[in-house]
């Protein structure tokens, strides 16, 4: 079962949705950017804000049994998303499935999991590009000696290598740390693995273009595709930030 969770009442990261209790249901209203798998999904998990007492609420709810608008399309890297625009939505309360701190609770822990998981697969595609940019400048020749020969392109490759190792790293140290840690050790692994991951994608990404040269840019060559794919991960790693996580993140780039 595919399950899409919907953020829209978080604190700290914005109040897209809200809602309000009526007798036996709640009015859902506000509109969501760019949902993976949104219309792909066999059940929602939407988080709103109580207009009233302020607190989250989170609704489980099957996308083909509500009314909503909204339109499809395909991200850079291919993956389905779309837009979804909630009005006057009437949701039974039997649809609640948490609210309050336990809401909160749940918000968070899918934060955590979802910026490592995030960051291991960006992790993962930057040591595939590192590996995959190696193999090239060794049997590509160029003025009658491989390209690995040439100095200036060694320096750019080893910062490539030491960009996604320390990605690596970082991000093998906050998932280990999710369940030993203290909440202010997380945070700065937390921000550290989102400074990283977004600096080492533009970093690795675009020097794998550039030393594959033209082909790097091709349908053909995986590179590209494997560079749009990390600037979805970038964002969707920054969805997962709260706001005072975020701000020193954009700073700190």
């Amino acid at each position: 079962e595919l399950v899409t969770i919907l953020l829209g009442g978080r604190p700290g990261m914005g109040d897209a949705l809200h809602c309000h209790a009526r007798s036996d249901a709640y009015v859902l209203s506000g509109a969501l950017r760019v949902v993976a798998y949104a219309q792909q999904a066999d059940q929602w998990l939407v988080a709103a804000r109580d207009s009233a007492s302020g607190e989250t609420v989170i609704f489980r709810m099957g996308p083909q049994s509500t009314t909503w608008a909204g339109g499809s399309y395909r991200l850079l890297d291919g993956h389905p998303a779309c837009d979804i625009t909630f009005h006057d939505l009437l949701v039974p309360t039997s649809s609640v499935w948490l609210t309050g701190r336990a809401a909160d609770a749940a918000l968070e822990r899918a934060a955590l999991l979802a910026t490592a998981a995030y960051g291991a697969e960006t992790a993962g595609i930057l040591a595939r590009l590192v590996a995959m940019t190696g193999s090239y400048l060794t049997t590509r020749v160029q003025f009658g000696v491989a390209l690995s020969n040439f100095q200036a392109l060694q320096h750019r490759y080893a910062d490539m290598h030491i960009e996604a190792l320390e990605c690596g790293a970082l991000t093998r140290a906050f998932a280990a740390a999710i369940d030993r840690s203290d909440e202010a050790h997380l945070s700065r692994l937390r921000l550290a693995v989102r400074i990283s991951a977004a600096h080492a994608s533009e970093r690795v990404g675009q020097e794998a273009i550039q030393m594959h040269g033209g082909t790097g840019l091709t349908e053909e060559l995986v590179v590209s595709h494997y560079n749009a794919r990390l600037l979805v991960l970038a964002g969707l790693v920054a969805a997962w930030t709260p706001a005072a996580i975020a701000d020193v993140a954009e700073a700190s780039l």
